[in-house]
């Protein structure tokens, strides 16, 4: 099963004034976890994966086709400035959190954070996003922060 990870879904009600700013668009997770990952692969969005293996009950393990291939997005000094600029303090992650009501009045506030390791580091990159349905940036910081950690052997 193929799921897109390149669109941006817009509602069809949308003033087309409030969509030139950013307004009303729905992104997903994975859509901004592969933004993420270009800070931290130096400009490049890797292909995307939800899965790299299945287990096969007469096969065993099945190594799963990447959604596409790699693309540089960003120039490699563009992609390093800005995690520099996001830099956390005596680690070698940079993250972000910004927290954002939903599409109508009625819905709940939700906290995004993205993370990543440097372009630097001496390692594979990383790359997370995290939404908490929730007005909680610094729950969202502790555990994109911890799962940085984890997953870089800290």
């Amino acid at each position: 099963m193929y799921l897109p990870a390149d669109s941006v879904a817009r509602s069809a009600e949308s003033d087309p004034a409030a969509l030139a700013l950013g307004a009303d668009l729905r992104i997903s997770p994975l859509q901004m976890g592969l933004a993420a990952a270009v800070l931290s692969g130096g400009g490049i969005r890797p292909a995307p994966y939800l899965a790299t293996a299945i287990k096969e009950p007469d096969q065993g393990w099945v190594i799963l086709p990447a959604q596409g291939k790699s693309q540089r997005i960003l120039p490699e000094q563009a992609a390093s400035g800005t995690a520099a600029g996001l830099a956390v303090s005596g680690q070698p992650i940079w993250q972000p959190s910004a927290v954002a009501a939903g599409s109508s009045k009625a819905e709940q506030k939700v906290t995004w954070y993205l993370g990543g390791t440097q372009p630097g580091w001496n390692g594979t990159p990383l790359a997370l996003a995290i939404l908490l349905e929730d007005d909680n940036p610094t729950l969202a910081k502790e555990i994109g922060q911890k799962l940085l950690r984890t997953a870089m052997g800290n």
